[in-house]
């Protein structure tokens, strides 16, 4: 919203004038005579009209010292702009396959026009975001039991501290957000893809085969919201530039390293290929992710029952039929030791801005 221009003195011509008139039996009781046609009610007249010129002059003062101290600053004012944001497509059903779109789709906002800023492919899938949330210090007693329950994953070296965690849905923390670096245990967002409700699943050696095809070698759109954070220090206003320094602050897009034979090395330590990496945003951002081929769109088929959401493995979900959907896990790995606050994450998107298409509009001669 505009930075509105603080009122130094609201008085106008009338509330000057009624004062002077109120001040004449104080100061002068012999001026008796104040009715308009007297030359010193003129007087007053006058000296109220030039009064309210200097007033307007002076509530002025304030944007024009702002004004002059952005100058020195090297920071111009910024031109008038559309409104803009994120804007998310959906292909829920209906044939079983990846709609393109072109930049220049419109959308609206109730009567408002939007136009997107760019194309991407409406994939047929459902993507859910999660996060592994560090719980705190359990109960002797029930900690006693998961340290037994899986004794048999843990390593031998001194100090392997067993953590626990809930799988928690991005969604429900939106009014607050969520610091991944400090509140998730492994660092992560992990981004389910898996086959449409609607979307028959046969029984067959790959089930989720033909959603394998369609999706191949095609671009995910990924849109993220982070808070704005401007206590941060790493920050700063610089003349003439924005102060945003990358740093260690680099996210990587990761998916399951998967071999031909869809087993996991003999260490059964799960291993990922980076897809994309990308600076930490500081703004409503739309990552465009290329995803590879179709053999690379699996999960290890050798898991023991135990080992699903342990350590670095994707989450294991507790609803049997959304699991059975699940395609692939894509991960996005967050900076360490970088305080940054995730508000929002969401599939299909593209940017959008303010803007309406006029047809058959004569224009000047120029």
């Amino acid at each position: 919203m505009p930075i509105e221009t603080p009122v130094l003195d609201r008085r106008r011509f009338q509330d000057l004038y009624e004062e002077l008139l109120a001040r004449v039996p104080v100061h002068t009781r012999e001026w008796t005579n104040l009715n308009p046609g007297d030359p010193g009610v003129t007087l007053l007249q006058l000296f109220a009209w030039l009064t309210e010129s200097m007033l307007y002059r002076a509530n002025q003062v304030p944007e024009r010292n702002r004004r002059k101290f952005l100058q020195l600053l090297g920071v111009p004012l910024s031109p008038a702009s559309p409104a803009s944001g994120l804007v998310t497509f959906t292909n829920e059903g209906g044939l079983l396959q990846t709609v393109t779109l072109s930049a220049g789709v419109e959308v609206r906002a109730g009567q408002m026009p939007f136009r997107t800023l760019h194309g991407l492919d409406v994939l047929p899938l459902e993507a859910k975001a999660y996060f592994k949330r560090r719980l705190p210090q359990q109960p002797g007693a029930e900690r006693q039991l998961y340290e037994q329950l899986y004794e048999s994953f843990r390593n031998d070296t001194a100090g392997d501290e067993l953590e626990l965690y809930e799988l928690t849905p991005l969604e429900s923390r939106s009014a607050t957000g969520v610091d991944l670096g400090a509140e998730a245990v492994d660092r992560s967002l992990w981004i389910a893809l898996m086959a449409r409700p609607r979307d028959p699943i046969p029984q067959a050696a790959d089930p989720l085969a033909a959603i394998r095809d369609v999706i191949q070698r095609r671009t995910l759109s990924l849109g993220v919201v982070p808070q704005l954070d401007f206590a941060d220090a790493q920050r700063r206003l610089t003349p003439g530039g924005s102060g945003r320094s990358a740093g260690n602050r680099v996210i990587e897009i990761q998916l399951p390293n998967v071999a031909g034979n869809r087993l996991l090395p003999p260490d059964r330590q799960p291993t990922y290929r980076t897809l994309q990496t990308m600076a930490l945003p500081t703004e409503p951002t739309v990552m465009e992710i290329p995803l590879p081929e179709r053999a690379q769109l699996f999960l290890w088929e050798d898991l023991d029952p135990l080992e699903g959401g342990t350590d670095l493995f994707p989450p294991a979900l507790d609803d049997t039929a959304q699991q059975e959907r699940v395609i692939t896990w894509l991960r996005l790995l967050w900076p360490e030791g970088v305080p940054a606050r995730l508000m929002w994450a969401g599939f299909n998107v593209a940017r959008v801005t303010q803007r309406e298409h006029i047809a058959n509009e004569v224009l000047p001669a120029g």
